[in-house]
């Protein structure tokens, strides 16, 4: 990971998909952009640093008061992320991390994710296998931590993100957490396509409040192609 507002001002000016908001979900803008962005950046760092939020890019000044409070983790896969409250900003975040560099279990979910699967046995939608094989092992260890989080900050807007693969994990997330009734918001990073164009569509009409930010020169937002029937939600 590169290190300093030069990289992010760089991410940030790439196609970016601006849809309106509405209820407790937030707006666009550059510096809503960039400070989830740390936080997908912050869930490449050793987990133990998250754990007591010190890492490099926890410090920076925009989450520094963020607590985490949970790190979803499925051992086989090695999926993770990690959950926790902003009280200051009045946010719940959810945050995805991406394929890690020469993980092979990382690089087989992402070989998967090229293949369809049925999305919840709705009539026609369908979503990349290894993405939904990674949603749903972290799913038991997301919502319930929602749910509390929720109830302890019902005021708190709900916010998911991730990089990359962890990308593809956040818009399945909040699609789920829209279907049990919250209101979110889902600023993502470098998405690659997660499904066929039924579900993209569902999901636009499920969670319009999703903010895409892509650099051009980044090949994972181009992957799974049209050609193979996936498309970008938004």
């Amino acid at each position: 990971l590169m290190r300093g507002h030069g990289f992010v001002s760089f991410l940030l000016v790439g196609t970016m998909l601006l849809l309106a908001c509405n209820g407790r979900t937030l707006p666009w803008s550059v510096d809503n952009a960039t400070r989830f962005l740390y936080y997908s950046y912050a869930a490449y760092c050793p987990v133990e640093n998250v754990g007591k939020w010190d890492c490099i890019w926890c410090e920076e000044e925009v989450i520094a008061e963020f607590s985490p409070v949970a790190f979803p983790f499925d051992e086989k896969i090695n999926a993770y992320g990690f959950i926790g409250v902003h009280k200051p900003d009045k946010q719940i975040i959810v945050t995805f991390r991406g394929t890690v560099f020469g993980d092979l279990t990382n690089f087989i979910t992402d070989l998967q994710s090229l293949i369809h699967t049925s999305y919840k046995d709705m009539p026609g939608m369908e979503v990349g296998l290894g993405f939904y094989k990674e949603w749903n092992l972290l799913l038991p260890q997301v919502i319930p931590v929602v749910e509390s989080l929720h109830q302890d900050n019902p005021s708190f807007e709900i916010i998911v993100t991730g990089h990359s693969l962890g990308a593809a994990i956040s818009v399945l997330c909040a699609a789920e957490l829209v279907q049990q009734g919250y209101e979110v918001s889902n600023f993502n990073y470098g998405c690659p396509r997660v499904g066929n164009q039924p579900f993209a569509e569902y999901y636009d009409s499920l969670v319009p409040n999703t903010f895409r930010v892509v650099n051009g020169h980044d090949i994972v937002p181009h992957l799974p192609t049209v050609s193979m029937d996936f498309y970008h939600v938004g």
